[in-house]
Parts: structure tokens; C-alpha cells; sequence
């Protein structure tokens, strides 16, 4: 019931933003408005602003950071354990020499940057739910000051501030901040490269730094394969069209971008033509046998045009009505932008239309930055399409932009067509009202349906099994699902910090006391558990609860964590 309320009171607040957006199209105020020439005028009061915003933006993303969410989600989980063997021994954990994409799951490959920005905090500190997330909530914070300063660019102080005030109580860069997966880096990446290009139109070391993030942005994860080129592409024609490069700088671009991106695109024709794998001094481009990625593909799909429906529902319903369904990455009382939020944003890609025609006191090149975002938006929108069944984790390039829209939408609605102080109260109420609420429920309720997510107790239960003397560890392939043996096995080797030689036979591994344990295949047995376990004196059972019953209390001592346990045969 209390989800009812606040769907209500959502929806009321719509309604209001709706009105507010649509009087805002139509009303042209021309008196000054004293807070918007205060912030233009007094530079120690916009620098002020800036700091507190910066900060609280900080403080929603480390306040209990390794706590929340609690446990591992499996993807991070495999970044982390890849991660470590490349701090370790320079391969991921089959051995091979620094992948340029990893093997992962076998039937499913991943990207390599996350991994490989873990390695130093991994080498430093160890391997630790913390030093597999701290990469991506650097990079996060980093990308909202850089958000900040590319809207200052184009739009100016006021604009700028408030997209650095949305961004930071920003639901979605809140939640992809405190958990670890690869593709959340991809906006970021794309963002850093948006952003040099734009400097690179007046200062060409920008330009051709633009290109280095481009080709790293290539290892952010798979869908940047073909959306990078693609707006590669359309960038490099429209800068070529409207004089802003000339072909000698188009070439040189291409020079730096395959300069970093050669062994990913390497590893695409590899794959694509079914090649052989190629080792190129310590780098190893591999060719995966198996993979079920081409099915998330359009073009791949047996129905062409049915799928194409499909997506596009799907685009629909996850960015434009924040219907996203996985709650890692939005909670549906507020979806990723707030539920309030999307009037804003139309009205923001109104506005920004309006400022892609120059005045006497806008430069050329920030016109030409406005564009770049027209741009990145359009290609986001394809690459939606392209992809099948969406979530926000796929279609995460086209959150930046929209930040922008909504930004430009509110600035346009209180400082241009409004300036009402009223209206302007009832917003900041509006977006208080959301922000205390989303942090509530994700600090709160939310905190634990995610930790459930992401097997809370498994690694409690797992480091309890490997603190006994057994010597062999049965652990339950009932994680993500009955059966999910693969799931179970990186979460084992993460928690337990199994090293990679071990893990490939060729290393040894002892216990606290110096004896040597089982070779790892002998001492971790990942299995179903039913009414005929056995009791193994020299064993024991990492469980999932539900299978509890499996294991009577007069043979087993029982030590139960969140959703998970171990029973320890009684001598």
C-alpha cells in the first residue's frame, strides 16, 4: 500500500511538471530574475554551489559503498577473479596472456577495461568487494564533473549547474556507482571521448586524445562494437561537412583510434570470419568457439521485423516510461530519472533544438558540441533498436543525453520561460520529495531485495567452509537458480580468492597451518544436494537454505547466513 501512495503522489507530480513544461513552451518573460543573475554575477557563490553539489554527489555514492548493495553480483564477480589473475600472474584465470576479451562464461564472452582498471587497487589492497567496485565509482564521479563542464561549455553557468545538481541525486548513476559490471562503463567512456571532441574542435591535442577514449570506450563492453563506429562515422561527416576538421585531421584521428583499438577490432573479425587465435606479444586475441551473443543481435534474428517490434517496445518502455523490471538498476517507485522527470526532458530536446541555431553570441565549435549530442542521442535510439529486448544495462549510452535533455528542460522551464519563484519551490519540493524517497527505499527495503539479488550469505557461508579443516568443499549449484553451476563457481573463487594456477592445475594451495591442500578440481565439488547426501567426515556443504531440510541436525552442525548455510558433518 505504501507503493500505492507513492505512485500517486507521483503521478500528481507529473501532472504538475506537465503543466509546468507546457506553460514553459508558450510564456516569454522579459524581466531579469535575480537568482539567475546572482549565480551569473558572483563567482564565489556558483564556485560554492558547485562544491556542495560535488559533495553530496560523493556522499550518495560512498555512503556504506561495499555495503550496499551486499553480496556479489556473478558478472562483477568474474571481472574481479579475471581482474586478480591479471594483477597476479598477467593472464585471466585460464591462463591466457592479457586477454583483449575474456572468455567469461565460456558461452558468453565480456569486456576487459573494468578488469583492468581493478588490477592496481587489487595489487594494492587485494581482492575484496570493495577493490572490484572502487573502479567504477571513481570513474562515476569523475564523469559528473566532466558532465558538468561539457554542458558550462555549451549552454553556460546556470544550465550547468543544473545538470550537475540532477546528476547527482540521479537514480541510475546513484545505483550503477556501487556495483561492479562492465558495461556500466561504457556511458562514461563515451562521455570522457564526447567531451575531448568537443575541446578537440578548438585545441587539436584534444581532438586526437578524443580518439585514445574512443578506442579504449571499445573495451567497455559489446554493444560499443558497432555504436562507436557508427558515431565515429556521422562525426567524422559532419565535421567534414561543416569545415570543423579537415581530412588530413580525419586521418589522423583514424591513426590513434586504431592505435588503441586494433585488438578489439581484431578480435571482431576474428570471431566474425571464424579464425584463429592470435597471440601478439603478450597480448591475446582470441577466437571463442561458443557464444550466445549474436542472439541479442536484430540482424540475427529469425524474424527480422517482428523482432524490430519487439526492440522497439522495449526502448519504449525501459527509457521513456522507466519501465526497466531488474531492480539493480532502477527500483520502479522512481525509475532511473525519477518518474517526474521525463516532461523535462522533452522539453529539454526542444530547447537544445532551438539553440542549434547560432547567434551572434555562441562560437561555431559550440554549436558544432551541441550537435555532437543530437548525435549521440540518435545513434543511442539505433542502437536500441538494434538490440534485442533492451534493459538499461544495454541501452546505458543514451542516459548521458537524456541527463542533458532533463537538465536543459528544467533550466529552460524556471530560468527562460517562468522565473517564478513559486514554481520554482514546488520543482526543488518535487525533486527533494524523490531524492529522500529513492534513498530511503535503497538504503532501506531495497537494500535487502538486492542483496537477495546478489546472493548475500553465499560468501559468508563460503569463507565459513574454508575456515574448517574439511578437505573437500561441496558447494550447491543453487545460487542464481537450480542448476547454476557456473554462477556458483566464480562466486567460490571470489569470495574464496582462488588463485588462478591453482585454479588451472598447476598451482598449489595450503591452508593456514602449511598443509597443502587438494588440487583444486578434488578439493571443490559444485553439485545438486538432495534427500541422499552422504555425510563426508572430511567434507563440507556450502547449501543454499531451501535445501536446509537435506541435512539432519543429528549429523550436521548447521551455521546459517543470509539465504545460504553450512552444514559441518559431526565427527
Amino acid at each position: 500500500r505504501k507503493d500505492v501512495k507513492i505512485l500517486d503522489f507521483n503521478t500528481l507530480l507529473l501532472l504538475f511538471v506537465l503543466a509546468i513544461c507546457g506553460f514553459a513552451l508558450f510564456r516569454r518573460p522579459t524581466r531579469d530574475w535575480k537568482p539567475l543573475k546572482l549565480m551569473n554575477d558572483k563567482q564565489f557563490i556558483y564556485r560554492l554551489i558547485i562544491i556542495v553539489l560535488m559533495l553530496l554527489a560523493i556522499f550518495l555514492r560512498v555512503y556504506k559503498f561495499g555495503m550496499v548493495p551486499g553480496g556479489m553480483n556473478q558478472d562483477g564477480a568474474m571481472a574481479a577473479v579475471d581482474a586478480n589473475a591479471l594483477a597476479n600472474h598477467g593472464t585471466d584465470r585460464f591462463g591466457m596472456s592479457l586477454p583483449v576479451f575474456f572468455t567469461s562464461w565460456g558461452y558468453g564472452q565480456m569486456s576487459v577495461l573494468l578488469s583492468y582498471l581493478m588490477v592496481p587497487f587489487i595489487k594494492i589492497f587485494g581482492l575484496s568487494v570493495i577493490t572490484a567496485r572502487l573502479p567504477i565509482l571513481i570513474i562515476s564521479v569523475i564523469a559528473i564533473y566532466v558532465l558538468f563542464k561539457f554542458v558550462e561549455k555549451l549552454f553556460g553557468k546556470t544550465p550547468a549547474l543544473v545538470v550537475l545538481a540532477f546528476i547527482a541525486i540521479n537514480p541510475w548513476q546513484i545505483m550503477q556507482s556501487r556495483w561492479a559490471i562492465d558495461c556500466n562503463m561504457l556511458p562514461h567512456f563515451l562521455l570522457f571521448s564526447i567531451y575531448f571532441l568537443y575541446l578537440g574542435l578548438s585545441k587539436k591535442k584534444y581532438l586526437y586524445l578524443s580518439m585514445v577514449f574512443f578506442g579504449l570506450t571499445m573495451y567497455t563492453y559489446g554493444i560499443a562494437f558497432y555504436s562507436i563506429p557508427i558515431i565515429l562515422i556521422v562525426l567524422c561527416a559532419y565535421l567534414l561537412i561543416t569545415h570543423h576538421i579537415k581530412i588530413v585531421d580525419a586521418l589522423a584521428c583514424f591513426g590513434f583510434y586504431l592505435l588503441v583499438a586494433w585488438p578489439i577490432l581484431t578480435v571482431i573479425i576474428i570471431n566474425f570470419f571464424k579464425l584463429k587465435t592470435v597471440i601478439f606479444g603478450p597480448l591475446t586475441m582470441a577466437f571463442f568457439p561458443y557464444t550466445m551473443r549474436t542472439n541479442d543481435i536484430l540482424f540475427f534474428s529469425d524474424n527480422f521485423f517482428d523482432q524490430l517490434v519487439v526492440n522497439f517496445k522495449s526502448l519504449i518502455d525501459v527509457v521513456f516510461l522507466q519501465k526497466e523490471g531488474l531492480i539493480w538498476n532502477a527500483i520502479p517507485q522512481f525509475g532511473a530519472f525519477y518518474l517526474i522527470t521525463m516532461p523535462f526532458v522533452l522539453l529539454g530536446f526542444y530547447y537544445l533544438i532551438k539553440k542549434l541555431r547560432k547567434t551572434e553570441k555562441d562560437e561555431k565549435s559550440v554549436i558544432a558540441g551541441r550537435y555532437l549530442i543530437i548525435v549521440w542521442f540518435l545513434v543511442a535510439i539505433l542502437s536500441g533498436l538494434i538490440i534485442n529486448n533492451v534493459n538499461l544495462n544495454r541501452i546505458n549510452i543514451i542516459l548521458y543525453p537524456m541527463c542533458i535533455f532533463a537538465a536543459l528542460g528544467i533550466y529552460f522551464a524556471l530560468f527562460e520561460a517562468l522565473r517564478n519563484r513559486f514554481i520554482a519551490l514546488v520543482i526543488l519540493f518535487a525533486f527533494t520529495f524523490s531524492t529522500l524517497g529513492f534513498n530511503y527505499a535503497y538504503f532501506g527495503q531495497t537494500s535487502k531485495e538486492l542483496a537477495q539479488n546478489f546472493f548475500d550469505g553465499f560468501g559468508s557461508a563460503i569463507q565459513t567452509a574454508e575456515n574448517t579443516k574439511a578437505d573437500t568443499v561441496y558447494v550447491t549449484n543453487f545460487t542464481q537458480s537450480k542448476g547454476s553451476y557456473h554462477v556458483s563457481e566464480i562466486l567460490t573463487q571470489f569470495y574464496a580468492k582462488i588463485d588462478a594456477l591453482y585454479f588451472q592445475g598447476t598451482g598449489k594451495e595450503f591452508d593456514k597451518s602449511g598443509n597443502e591442500l587438494l588440487p583444486y578440481r578434488d578439493r571443490y565439488k559444485y553439485t545438486n544436494f538432495d534427500t541422499n547426501v552422504k555425510p563426508d567426515p572430511t567434507g563440507v556443504y556450502v547449501i543454499n537454505i531451501a535445501e536446509k531440510e537435506y541435512f539432519d541436525s543429528k549429523n550436521y552442525t548447521i551455521k546459517t547466513f543470509e539465504g545460504f548455510g553450512v552444514a559441518i558433518p559431526k565427527k
